[in-house]
């Protein structure tokens, strides 16, 4: 092992956080005293209470907003505090621009932070990037967001060949050094993953539960078959977010390895986070572009370009419900998480078929908008969209239901096509209750007889005469007249099917059906009679 001397610590500053959070997460409006001036731990501030800062500390400045006068004085109490910054979000349509002479007599920074940004998240990127600087060694000098550089790093100092993997055990970079390795390590190298074998046998041999529970470094052995290991769980804001293992190598793994792996934990935790971040802000910027060209609320030309839409590309909108124990998800707690894991699972699922797709919530649904260089093969897409949709399900626990719109040819029509995937949603149940994708085009006939519907429920009448006789006739006599008229109609006045649907015999509804115009003093083979009643009973819905 190299005999090379520690690194001198490096006290964070605000230079290195905004080095490490980058640009893109965080944005000096305003720097008085310097971007050298040293940082301590972040704050977080109720508006509601007095502020509660020491030197140093980077204030979060929740709930506030940058044109409230609230923003003025927290800003002046925190110079006061001797805070090194406050941090703002940073909306459309507002500027930090009155703050900044506040924020240059108190000699504090000022910065902002995109408003898609967790201040959870936020809160444990600066905590994270303060300690990955503190202590310093050997691997120091990794450059923070360079995860390959990084193992490298490690697997020098220590002498052995390194992995740094996900939560799911996903290798994400590795020691490239030259370094004898086991079979162990070139399978999960190779397959970019532990591979399923060694998974079973490190979470049956209590390896994975260690390294969950573990503070330090968890030592594994599995003597005659692979080198003996070490390796220690990368947190973030308290939750695992993945893992370094480093094996042995020409040297043996003794204590300096651990205090090794304890820092890289810290480096990689910063890269870790900083990506999760950046990710699911790419994400909600995308969300929210591709949920205003859902609605039509935005300018199809100018959200295209920023979804790199192709021109002349085919569209089609997927509407996705999802709902457990027949109950919609969205009123339970963790429902945004759920369906954010809908999200991702749908689109890597597409992805993996090289179908291009976007995905987003709205409005208690996933969203789907498909996108063909020039046309979209719209059976091989919907069992595309069933696959998916089955899979997410089963893997996710939930029941999910597809609506698939019609495909269109432009942009200014892909409102159009979610409307359709609504309603295929909508009529789902009547028409195919136990289908998990339903396409609209299957289905043209009873997406009209909705749009009718609708137009109706839009101007409220009074019941028409025959169903008022029907009921009031119902209700007198306990007969279940409507319901038998409503059952007939929908079998296209088929008396074999509405009998078998009715669960009575063919005499019984000829006798209902006799009574039924009788009662109602209706035709039922004149078309004008049969159609506005039809209508009706459809509109009405379970009311029949």
């Amino acid at each position: 092992m190299s005999d090379a001397p520690a690194q001198q610590s490096e006290a964070p500053t605000l230079a290195s956080l905004c080095s490490d959070l980058g640009g893109d997460l965080l944005t000096v409006a305003l720097a008085p005293r310097g971007a050298d001036v040293p940082i301590a731990e972040p704050v977080v501030h109720d508006p509601g209470e007095p502020l509660l800062a020491n030197r140093g500390d980077v204030v979060l400045a929740i709930g506030l907003r940058a044109v409230e006068d609230g923003a003025r004085e927290l800003i002046a109490a925190a110079g006061a505090a001797g805070a090194s910054a406050v941090v703002l979000k940073r909306r459309d349509g507002e500027t930090v621009d009155p703050l900044l002479a506040t924020a240059a007599a108190g000699g504090i920074a000022l910065l902002t932070t995109p408003a898609a940004v967790a201040w959870g998240q936020l809160f444990a990127l600066i905590r994270t990037s303060a300690s990955a600087r503190t202590p310093a060694t050997q691997v120091s000098g990794a450059k923070i967001g360079d995860l390959f550089a990084l193992a490298d790093a490690v697997a020098a100092a220590a002498g052995g060949p390194v992995t740094i993997e996900d939560a799911q055990s996903r290798v994400l970079a590795f020691s490239n050094l030259d370094a004898p390795i086991d079979a162990a390590r070139e399978a999960t190298i190779l397959g970019r993953r532990v591979p399923d074998e060694w998974m079973q046998r490190l979470g049956e041999s209590g390896v994975f539960s260690r390294l969950r529970q573990a503070e330090g470094v968890t030592h594994v052995e599995f003597p005659g078959e692979t080198a003996p290991r070490r390796a220690i769980a990368v947190r973030g804001g308290g939750a695992l977010i993945g893992s370094i293992w480093i094996a042995e190598g020409e040297l043996p793994l003794d204590e300096r390895t651990d205090t090794l792996l304890e820092e890289a934990a810290r480096i990689a935790a910063l890269h870790l986070l900083r990506h999760r971040v950046s990710d699911d802000l790419d994400r909600r910027v995308h969300g929210e572009m591709l949920r205003s060209l859902l609605t039509g609320e935005a300018h199809a030309d100018v959200v295209a370009r920023e979804l790199g839409l192709p021109d002349g590309a085919a569209f089609a909108v997927v509407a996705v419900r999802a709902m457990r124990d027949r109950q919609p998800i969205a009123h339970e707690p963790n429902a945004q998480l759920v369906y954010e894991r809908i999200v991702n699972m749908i689109g890597v699922f597409f992805q993996s078929f090289r179908r291009r797709v976007s995905v987003a919530t709205l409005d208690g649904r996933v969203y789907v908008l498909a996108i063909g260089e020039r046309a979209l093969d719209r059976d091989r897409f919907v069992q595309l969209t069933r696959d998916a949709i089955d899979n997410t399900a089963k893997a996710l626990g939930v029941e999910l239901q597809a609506g698939v719109g019609a495909p269109v040819q432009s942009l200014a029509e892909i409102p159009a096509s979610r409307l359709q995937a609504d309603q295929a949603l909508r009529i789902g149940p009547l028409v195919a209750p136990t289908e998990t994708v339903i396409d609209v085009e299957d289905h043209l006939g009873q997406v009209l007889l909705l749009e009718v519907g609708d137009f109706l429920r839009a101007r409220p009448r009074r019941r028409s005469p025959p169903l008022a006789r029907l009921h009031e006739h119902d209700r007198v006599h306990g007969t279940d007249y409507v319901a038998t008229l409503a059952a007939y109609l929908d079998c296209f006045g088929n008396g074999a099917l509405a009998s078998e649907r009715l669960h009575v015999h063919a005499n019984t509804l000829r006798y209902r059906m006799r009574r039924i115009a009788e009662i109602a003093a209706i035709d039922l083979d004149d078309a004008g009679d049969r159609l506005p009643l039809e209508l009706e009973l459809r509109l009405a819905g379970g009311d029949r």
